[in-house]
């Protein structure tokens, strides 16, 4: 905590400075983590005001590729927190955000693996919320995005494991969602994959 108000001493200076709330939305995202599972409202609270600076820092330098990647990894954790939470509609609109943020780095380099990689989590954990409320055919194109991603990655780094097992683990997801819509011949399918 002491390091957080240090910081927004040197913001309250320097209120111009984008590097200096990016560095300030890094330790409220940090004791976010302290307060992760034992804390909900004030791991919120941490994600909220991480949020607020890495706005600010990107007002300050739009083009700056490292801020936008952060400022989605935390909308991110906070849709993920919002679901743990059963907030279903607040951690819908959370990866919303995520994923619009990294459709446009993915815009500004196509070939970046991470970028691809984070941005079909998203459409994943997207289509699991959208699963918990019961709007299924969004669930199915979300997961389906995520295919269509991971299946291209998988392509390109066909001896990466973990990009396997996180294809079978969406696949799995899109043969959950066409179940509930009872198209089980398409359900098969995806579990299959």
């Amino acid at each position: 905590r002491e390091a957080i108000r240090l910081q927004e001493q040197l913001v309250t200076v320097s209120p111009e400075d984008a590097e200096r709330h990016r560095q300030l939305a890094v330790s409220f995202n940090n004791l976010s983590a302290v307060y992760l599972g034992s804390a909900a409202e004030q791991t919120a609270l941490c994600y909220k005001s991480a949020l607020e600076h890495q706005q600010l820092a990107i007002a300050s330098q739009p083009d700056n590729t490292d801020y936008v990647m952060e400022l989605a990894a935390t909308y991110n954790n906070l849709g993920s927190l919002q679901s743990q939470q059963q907030e279903y509609a607040a951690a819908a609109g959370s990866y919303e955000q995520a994923i619009q943020l990294q459709q446009r780095l993915l815009k500004a380099d196509p070939s970046r693996k991470s970028y691809r990689q984070d941005l079909a989590i998203s459409f994943n954990n997207s289509g699991l919320v959208q699963s918990r409320l019961g709007q299924t055919s969004e669930a199915e194109e979300a997961f389906g995005q995520s295919v269509a991603i991971q299946e291209s990655l998988v392509a390109l780094h066909p001896d990466d494991m973990a990009l396997r097992s996180s294809l079978g683990g969406v696949y799995n997801n899109l043969g959950i969602a066409l179940e509930e819509q009872r198209s089980y011949e398409d359900a098969a399918l995806a579990y299959k994959n």
